[in-house]
């Protein structure tokens, strides 16, 4: 059993519905070979299916202490002078967020998060290897493999939790630590060993968090609704929009929010095969000869593909294309 598979078994009856890494892979941008070579971690992402509820305008930051960083004080209030116009509200957009904030160990950074209406899956990794936090409906019962498992029963903040201590074939050790953080929710949180696993623990909150380079969508088109977003260790966040919630997965528009410059050609299955895209119209939108991949240029260092499913529209999907920015 693997450092990812814990999470994987408790989200599994949810597997199904999730996007097809196949899919993933397909139309991600990078090169072909090194998502081949990620593909597992990218499946981790890909097990929750995400809720509309978890989408969000403002958002807090995830806990990263950084070196002498005492934080910066809160001004106090002046209040608004008459005179003062007031700003022009920015417009809302949508986003996912984590349902919960929690303390990133020091030399660890966010690896691959995930999030969904059976729950949301935050990985960091570090010189220590790999960590995890997890928000979950249901947790279910470790899958029994090459690994000697001890459960026992403890406390998380004064909550009845339990502990498992993990050793692998290989040698490798790890401890998880599930409760329930509010009613019908249940924390997990895995670490290289039960202190690590305590100290990520104890910091965790049920206030919402901002997840980094997540990209955004300024609206939605009528009669679609998100019902995936995350990103796997390759960096490229992915929205899965469907007519329905638990959808078919074929039936689904994806977005893909890249880094760089719009190519003159895009992957279109995870053996290499590549279709071209056109020039680029008076919005600044690219397509394949098929017109089921839009692609644009938000920016000078982003540019975002929307590819259509089975029941996509083509107006749904260049309004997709539109909406979409890095965020």
């Amino acid at each position: 059993m693997t450092d990812l598979e814990m999470l994987r078994n408790a989200l599994a009856e949810r597997a199904s519905r999730a996007p097809d890494v196949d899919v993933v892979l397909a139309n991600a941008t990078h090169d072909v070979r090194r998502l081949r070579s990620r593909r597992k971690a990218t499946a981790l992402a890909g097990t929750v299916a995400v809720a509309t509820g978890a989408l969000v305008a403002g958002v807090t930051l995830i806990n990263q202490p950084g070196p002498n960083d005492p934080g910066q004080p809160r001004q106090p209030d002046t209040g608004v002078q008459a005179a003062t116009t007031p700003s022009p509200a920015k417009p809302k957009v949508i986003r996912p967020q984590l349902p919960f904030t929690v303390t990133i160990p020091a030399g660890y950074q966010v690896e691959s998060w995930s999030v969904g209406d059976s729950g949301a899956i935050l990985d960091f990794k570090g010189s220590g290897g790999l960590a995890q936090a997890a928000l979950l409906n249901r947790v279910t019962p470790s899958v029994k493999g090459s690994q000697t498992t001890q459960t026992t029963q403890t406390t998380v903040r004064g909550i009845p939790a339990q502990l498992e201590q993990i050793s692998l074939a290989g040698g490798h050790t790890y401890a998880t630590l599930t409760w329930e953080l509010i009613p019908g929710k249940s924390a997990l949180v895995q670490g290289n060993s039960e202190q690590q696993a305590r100290s990520i623990a104890e910091s965790m909150t049920t206030e919402p968090s901002e997840l980094p380079s997540t990209g955004q969508l300024a609206s939605l088109p009528a009669g679609l609704l998100v019902s995936y977003w995350g990103r796997g260790n390759v960096s490229t966040p992915l929205a899965m929009l469907c007519p329905e919630r638990y959808s078919d997965k074929n039936k689904c528009a994806q977005v893909y929010f890249n880094n760089g410059t719009v190519p003159n050609e895009v992957n279109i299955s995870i053996e290499g095969e590549k279709a071209p895209l056109g020039a680029p119209d008076a919005d600044g939108v690219r397509q394949t000869p098929d017109g089921r991949r839009l692609a644009r240029q938000v920016d000078p260092g982003h540019w975002v593909e929307a590819t259509s499913g089975t029941s996509t529209t083509a107006a749904q999907l260049r309004e997709l294309v539109l909406a979409a920015s890095a965020g």
